[in-house]
């Protein structure tokens, strides 16, 4: 599920299924949630408060163990923590990274981990850079 409901658009990824298979990656434009937008969503401030500072301690936890899955060469707990953060991505509007989540969980099933590496790392470099600006709204 793909949450359209954001007006901020922020350049941040590139497809990784384009980069592995040879293809020239388009700079793409997403849209970041703001704060105002999340409040219209979840309906108060001080949820909104929480629901946030439950996204960054799981997301925060998930990244960790995928860092640890990606260690240990454990594909299938690859996809389960990456399935786990796109879900959480989904919930307060990180459509672009969700997409790239989905898209690294077909790449890590078709190409395998070790092709899949690169774009795991990238993903969580951008995964780091969503958390700190969700964490300053």
């Amino acid at each position: 599920m793909v949450t359209r409901a954001f007006f901020n658009p922020v350049p941040v990824l590139t497809s990784s299924l384009q980069q592995i298979e040879g293809r020239a990656p388009c700079p793409a434009r997403f849209a970041w949630p703001t704060r105002t937008s999340l409040i219209e969503i979840f309906g108060s401030d001080e949820v909104v408060n929480r629901v946030l500072v439950s996204l960054m301690n799981e997301a925060r936890e998930d990244g960790a163990l995928l860092e640890q899955a990606l260690a240990s060469a454990d594909a299938p707990l690859v996809m389960e923590r990456l399935h786990r953060l796109v879900g959480s991505l989904a919930f307060v509007g990180g459509a672009d990274l969700e997409r790239h989540g989905e898209q690294l969980i077909a790449q890590v099933q078709v190409y395998g981990l070790v092709a899949s590496t690169p774009q795991l790392h990238a993903f969580q470099r951008n995964l780091q850079v969503y958390i700190t600006y969700l964490s300053r709204l």
